[in-house]
């Protein structure tokens, strides 16, 4: 077994052995290697002109588009709608939806959230 995947393991167990019970051979088996977030975010900041290592290319860090495609969408940049989400979501989106899930279940208040080891990339911020 991966030693990062042991690790997440690890800590899984240590903060909830019934969650860690709950995943499937797969689940304990899943983890993104430590570089590619890491990598990802190093060609953000040191990308000159044009980046295009995720899939799209960006100008002046603004996302190329098409105008044949764009022209249909109205009322949002196609900054905001054309890039992938990145691997560890949307700030913002997810401190909204930590908020809700507190706000909607106040019996949770104090305690730490374990609803996204699913995804097993990072803790909610």
């Amino acid at each position: 077994m991966n030693p990062i995947t042991q690790e997440l393991n690890t800590i899984i167990q240590g903060s909830n052995p019934h969650i860690f019970e709950m995943l499937s051979d797969m689940g304990k088996a899943l983890f993104f290697p430590k570089g590619i977030l890491s990598q990802s975010a190093e060609a953000k900041q040191k990308a000159g002109k044009i980046n295009a290592t995720i899939g799209i290319a960006k100008e002046n860090n603004t996302v190329l588009s098409l105008s044949s495609i764009t022209k249909y969408i109205k009322n949002i940049e196609p900054d905001n709608y054309l890039p992938y989400a990145p691997s560890f979501g949307i700030p913002e989106l997810r401190k909204k939806w930590k908020s809700d899930i507190y706000k909607k279940n106040p019996s949770l208040n104090g305690k730490k959230l374990a609803f996204l080891l699913l995804l097993r990339v990072l803790p909610m911020a």
